[in-house]
């Protein structure tokens, strides 16, 4: 049973006339009757008598109105409700990202608490990539490297720049990496949400660019972990600055690289569609847009 049949019988009774009926749903007189014949055919039973002098309802008709009027309200309540929802910053939003991500952008949090106080904030932690979005119902995720789903929207927001870094002692003790020789016997820690990765490092020696094999001391599913590691002394770490940048000012950590590095990665939000993105998850979109931004312009 179709719902559209159902509302087609329902102007059809209102209006008492095929032809006001489909001029009112913008359908021709026989798509009309088509339609109603569907519904009649469903149910088994005649719902109309259709004659010179109008329409008049079977008893089968007159039993079934009332409840097709209901069904017919129930939808375009829920339709008002849901337009509603898409066009206001209220109800849920659940954003999907690593943990880092999620203290990178705590700046649109705060907007949003002020801007949007009736909107609660799911925030799911993982390390923010697509291969696991079908473990979690999401509106935005937050998303590194380029999206592999052409299912899924990807709308590009910015780079997050990476640099090598160690503990001070570490490096002092261990040496700072100059040579493709130095990253054999130094301790490498290796972070990446994808057990299968291969694991690499792109580094600029001798001033080229050049992809190095790594055999790691540590492998670590995220760059939280991978930073406690190099506090800990225990290796080189490859981490984003805004991770790591602070640290340094501290002197908790030190570049690790002789020569400067310029390595980044893309950030991407995905959500399900873009016809029917709701207008909470455009404002969290735009505003971590423009945290990246000035990440990007303060670097």
């Amino acid at each position: 049973m179709n719902t559209n049949d159902i509302e087609a019988f329902v102007t059809v009774v209102e209006y008492k006339s095929y032809t006001r009926a489909s001029t009112h749903l913008s359908l021709s007189p026989s798509a009309l009757s088509r339609r109603i014949q569907s519904l009649e055919k469903s149910l088994q039973s005649q719902l109309l008598i259709r004659d010179s002098h109008g329409i008049t309802l079977t008893q089968s008709g007159e039993l079934f109105l009332k409840h097709a009027q209901a069904i017919v309200n129930k939808i375009g309540q829920a339709t008002r409700e849901i337009r509603s929802h898409q066009s206001e910053f209220s109800g849920e939003l659940t954003v999907f990202s690593s943990l880092g991500m999620a203290k990178l952008v705590m700046p649109v949090i705060n907007d949003l608490s002020k801007n949007a106080p009736q909107m609660t904030v799911n925030w799911v932690l993982s390390e923010g990539r697509q291969a696991q979005l079908n473990r979690v119902v999401y509106d935005v995720m937050l998303h590194i490297d380029t999206p592999n789903d052409c299912e899924m929207i990807g709308q590009y927001l910015g780079d997050v720049e990476l640099d090598f870094y160690a503990s001070p002692m570490y490096l002092a003790q261990n040496g700072r990496i100059g040579t493709t020789d130095d990253i054999d016997r130094l301790g490498i820690i290796y972070s990446s949400a994808d057990p299968d990765a291969t694991k690499n490092w792109k580094l600029t020696i001798g001033g080229e660019v050049k992809i190095i094999e790594l055999k790691p001391r540590y492998n670590v599913g995220s760059p939280e972990l991978a930073l406690e590691l190099a506090l800990s002394n225990h290796g080189i770490a490859r981490l984003p600055k805004f991770l790591a940048e602070e640290l340094v000012k501290q002197g908790k950590l030190a570049l690790a690289c002789i020569e400067p590095q310029q390595f980044s990665f893309a950030i991407y939000a995905i959500y399900p569609s873009r016809e029917y993105l709701p207008k909470k998850s455009r404002l969290f979109i735009e505003n971590v847009r423009l945290v990246l931004d000035k990440l990007g312009s303060s670097n």
